[in-house]
Formats: C-alpha cells, structure tokens, sequence
C-alpha cells in the first residue's frame, strides 16, 4: 500500500498505532465496500491537511490534487460535516475540476465521509471504477470506519464498538444486494413485480423459519435455474401450508 505524505505523517502522528490505524481504515474500506477500488483518508486541523494515507498511488496523486482545489467534494465534506457522492464524475457538474482529475486516473464514482472525534477531524473518501460504483450505505461505513481509526489509539472499548458497527453496516449492505438478486430471480419467473416478489421471500422465509438473507442467499446459490423450477421453489411451500 502507498502512502501520500508519510514524512509529514511521521511528524504530527508520532505514535506508529495511529498511522497503522489510518492504514487499517483504508485497507478495510477497499476491502469491505462492493465495488470499492481504493481509498484515502486525511487528518486535519484548522482546515489544513496534515497527514494522507492512501491505497494506491494514483489515488495518493488525486487527494494532493484536489487539495489543490478550493471548491471539492473533501472541501464540501469538511464544510458541511456531511458525507458528500459523486455517482458519476463523466457527467456531475458541481466539481468539474475534481471531475476531470478524477477521469485521468478512470475514478467514475466517489463517496466521502467526514468526522471529528478527539479533537481530530478525518475524512475517508471511497473510489469506484464504475458510474454509480458504490452501493447505498457507502458513506455511513466510510464515517464509521473514521471512527474505528481514530479511536483505535484512545478508547480500545468504543473502538471495538465501532468495528462493530462497521461488520453490521457491511453486512447489511451485502444482505441488501443478495435480497435484490433473489427478488430479480423471483420476477422473472413468476412475472411479477418487486412488491409480490419480496412477500415471496418473506412468506418462504417464515414458513422455512430461515432469515429472509438466508432463502434469498439459497435462492441466488441455485441459480441459473429454469423459471419453471423457481416457479415451483417459490410456489410449493405456500401450496403445502395452504
């Protein structure tokens, strides 16, 4: 993993676990948000930058280059204190320099977190390769995976509450996109609509006594399967319990 700005890194964070920290943080986002290419995370204070760490280089040259910039997806994040997305930089018009530096290293999509905990205000900005890339939810595991980072070197006890968090966020981000599969499979071979679809699942997850992740999960396993044979997983517990 390359580091933007070790040197400076090394003289306002001395201690080597918080560094390691900010280095864990990246690492978790690139490898626990679906669709994540990469990610950076900044320390600042008084509205200056005092330290990056960064998965990729080309992303370590992007960070430097939007701090460049006065008017940013970072600069608004910091601003307002809220997570700011770009679904997709080719067309988004409100940061068409961050936009057009983002396209030089294939960036389409971008979602910042931002918060401050311990006298440190921190943002952890998350990358995709593709328009749209990131799923919902991107920017609240970005905040809390800031959270994890920072308090790593103070309150081992809170940080081991906001790992927490950050396994549940990731995981319901997961659950929701394996639902959506499982409800797409439904669809198409019962030709229905996404509301029938999903009382599908919840009847076959009650009469299964299985969470509705679980039969969905099932469901995604066995398939390509014929509409005929969805049809008659999905139909036959309802026929037995009628």
């Amino acid at each position: 993993m390359a580091d933007y700005g070790d040197d400076v890194a090394t003289e306002v964070m001395p201690e080597a676990s918080a560094t390691l920290a900010l280095r864990d943080m990246v690492d978790a986002a690139a490898a626990s948000v679906p669709g994540c290419c990469g990610a950076a995370t900044s320390v600042w204070s008084g509205g200056q930058r005092l330290t990056d760490v960064c998965s990729h280089p080309d992303l370590g040259l992007l960070v430097h280059e939007e701090m460049q910039l006065t008017d940013s997806p970072t600069r608004m994040a910091l601003g307002t204190g809220e997570p700011t997305t770009i679904r997709d930089t080719m067309y988004d018009t409100r940061w068409p320099r961050f936009s057009a530096q983002a396209l030089r290293v294939a960036v389409r999509s971008v979602t910042t977190g931002v918060a401050t905990l311990e006298g440190q205000t921190v943002t952890c900005a998350l990358y995709s390769l593709r328009p749209d890339g990131l799923p919902a939810g991107s920017a609240a595991v970005a905040t809390a995976l800031i959270r994890q980072s920072v308090l790593a070197t103070t309150q081992q006890d809170a940080y081991d509450r906001a790992q927490q968090e950050v396994h549940h966020l990731t995981e319901a981000i997961a659950t929701r996109r394996v639902v959506e599969q499982a409800r797409g499979i439904i669809m198409h071979a019962l030709h229905c609509d996404e509301a029938i679809a999903y009382e599908h699942l919840l009847q076959m997850s009650r009469q299964e006594h299985r969470r509705i992740a679980d039969v969905a999960q099932t469901l995604v396993d066995s398939h390509p399967a014929t509409s005929a044979e969805v049809s008659e997983h999905v139909l036959r517990p309802a026929t037995r319990h009628s």
